[in-house]
């Protein structure tokens, strides 16, 4: 009895031995996972870029976020930088759930950030990061929330969600925040103005913007030599030779042919009236109206024909037998036929003949004279002539009339189509504009200084508040002069270049007319 009470007692204490052990071994354990979970903390952060997807009116589409953390260690209540390389993370976005009950985590290793690319805009979006270390979760980092394309926002007690300050309620075609590297430097001008210095830049850039614009859709195209002058076609391929060289060397054979034909006319015309003035006025008047009745009428009508040719659907026959009628070898002026054309004008350079004019009436890519404005100037005059010919003492002076008039008509619709007076009026608007938002960000400057206006600011900091306030505030009149000056230089190149096609259209009209 005795010895089975011992071996109990001793059964008894193995038993009791055995569970402080296993008590111990467990209270271990819970205090390891304890200070293991309280040896990390992950602090997140989301950025949103300031390169976008924007739609034609530079209205954010699809925003990116990146999404950072950096992983401290506690020691003693205190935050230090760790490196715990062999962490691996779980990064978790869920869109509309701040459970993350749908969110498929995304594991990173050996990196602190990852991009989430190409996420709706105005949609709350949620973020967590999780650190594991051997598939257990060590750390677990704050829920941060942000809307894409909106300001700054935060939940959960996390870093607010830090976007950039670029943006403006007024829709851009393109970032203006572009605008500012200098030196491969970033200047925060535009980030930093007010919302007038904001609408300053804005406007600047705008004004930029439809000048470009102007200069592609309406000036390029509306004072362009193809356009307003007759010239060959193969010379447009020429694109960095002088417009004065194509004109004067790629004319086209019908225009240079024409000019030279009513030239003859014209000045037979008048020889025939000189040689005539011998008698009485009444006398003369008769000779030079049977003349241009017999001769010159029927000749200057062909060339009004010539005119208005096609190339493109009508056929040469008739109209090359009417021209050698009056300008071939039996013609009342002259054999043009077999003649080099352009002989002592501008176009002589041009080393035209008839052939080239035949060549012409056949080329389908070529056009009717009468589509570009010189013709028009010169078909006013022509018709005149026909009208008026047989008057020698008013000839002259109508055509003259009827030129001159077409002539103004013509220049004023190259101004009102090439849009060429608007580069000027924009040019002169931008300098005025980057002041208005100079004045309006050193109001800013002053209103800053007067908050920060106390007895303990430094002398330093004053100036500092002063002069970078006003440096931040001239870069709208910095931007404007940069602006209006490109586009005065614009205008006044396109302004040089009316008057030179008005100087060649008086030119040709005075070589044709001189002896009439």
């Amino acid at each position: 009895m005795m010895i089975f009470k011992k071996e109990g007692q001793v059964t008894s204490l193995n038993s009791i031995v055995t569970r402080l052990l296993l008590l111990a071994t467990l209270t271990v354990f819970i205090s390891n996972a304890a200070i293991a979970q309280s040896q990390y903390k992950l602090h997140i952060v989301a950025e949103i870029p300031e390169q976008r997807q924007t739609n034609w009116l530079g209205l954010p589409t699809r925003v990116d976020f990146v999404v950072r953390w950096e992983l401290y260690d506690v020691r003693d209540g205190k935050l230090e930088s760790g490196d715990a390389d062999d962490l691996e993370y779980k990064v978790y976005m869920a869109q509309d759930d701040s459970a993350f009950q749908n969110a498929t985590p995304v594991n990173v290793k050996g990196e602190r950030q990852h991009i989430f690319k190409g996420n709706e805009v105005n949609r709350q979006y949620y973020f967590k990061v999780d650190g594991l270390k051997e598939g257990q979760v060590v750390v677990q980092s704050d829920v941060i929330w942000a809307i894409g394309g909106r300001g700054q926002r935060a939940a959960g007690g996390g870093e607010s969600v830090k976007e950039d300050d670029n943006q403006f309620p007024v829709p851009l075609f393109f970032p203006v925040a572009e605008l500012f590297e200098l030196a491969g430097r970033k200047v925060h001008v535009y980030s930093t103005s007010s919302l007038l210095g904001k609408l300053s830049f804005t406007m600047v850039c705008y004004f930029f913007i439809i000048g470009i614009f102007l200069i592609f859709k309406k000036c390029m195209p509306n004072l362009s030599l193809a356009k307003l002058f007759p010239i060959s076609h193969t010379s447009r391929r020429k694109l960095f030779t002088r417009k004065q060289t194509i004109y004067n060397n790629y004319p086209s054979p019908r225009f240079v042919f024409f000019i030279d034909a009513w030239k003859k006319v014209v000045t037979k015309s008048h020889d025939k009236g000189m040689d005539a003035k011998v008698g009485n006025k009444g006398e003369t008047e008769d000779l030079h109206f049977n003349y241009f009745k017999k001769f010159a009428w029927p000749a200057l009508d062909v060339l009004s024909d010539l005119l208005k040719f096609d190339p493109r659907k009508d056929e040469k026959n008739a109209l090359v037998e009417k021209l050698v009628s009056h300008f071939g070898p039996e013609g009342e002026f002259g054999n043009l036929m077999n003649e080099k054309i352009g002989v002592g004008t501008m176009y002589e350079n041009a080393n035209l003949n008839w052939n080239d004019v035949e060549r012409e009436l056949i080329d389908r890519k070529a056009k009717p004279l009468d589509e570009y404005p010189t013709i028009k100037i010169l078909s006013a005059g022509l018709q005149n002539h026909i009208v008026n010919g047989v008057s020698w003492q008013k000839v002259s002076e109508e055509v003259d009339r009827a030129v001159q008039n077409r002539m103004d008509s013509e220049i004023e619709n190259l101004h009102s189509n090439s849009a060429v007076e608007w580069l000027w009026n924009m040019g002169a608007m931008a300098p005025l504009l980057g002041l208005f938002g100079t004045i309006t960000g050193i109001s800013r400057v002053f209103e800053n200084i007067n908050k920060n206006m106390t007895a303990e600011i430094t002398q330093a900091k004053l100036i500092n508040l002063l002069s970078g306030g006003i440096f931040e505030a001239l870069y709208t009149t910095i931007y404007g002069l940069i602006v209006g000056i490109i586009l005065m230089l614009l205008y006044y190149g396109y302004k040089n270049d009316l008057e030179w096609i008005k100087n060649q259209w008086q030119s040709i009209y005075v070589l044709i007319t001189e002896k009439m």
